[in-house]
């Protein structure tokens, strides 16, 4: 790199990053030791339904119909799962 970055930025966001991450995860662990595993489990797998929306809404992100498959997949899923509990 010839402009390298200044440090402390990177590792505020890094630290940030690293919080949410452990907030997020601790989040999950006491979903499962409240209630039931499997709608907790539910939950943490449509994460990834949003992180695909938020890809293709706000980063323009091309979404192909596979991944829209997928992403349609696992949200009948987890309403399968919450009608079914």
């Amino acid at each position: 790199m010839e402009n390298r970055p200044a440090v402390r930025p990177l590792m505020v966001r890094g630290m940030i990053g690293g919080c949410v991450a452990f907030m997020s995860f601790g989040a999950i662990m006491m979903a499962t030791r409240l209630d039931k595993v499997g709608e907790a489990a539910v939950l943490r797998e449509t994460s990834t339904v949003f992180a695909a929306l938020i890809g293709w809404l706000v980063l323009k992100e091309t979404v192909g119909p596979r991944r829209i498959a997928l992403m349609a997949l696992i949200a009948v899923g987890a309403v399968i799962v919450e009608m079914g509990g």
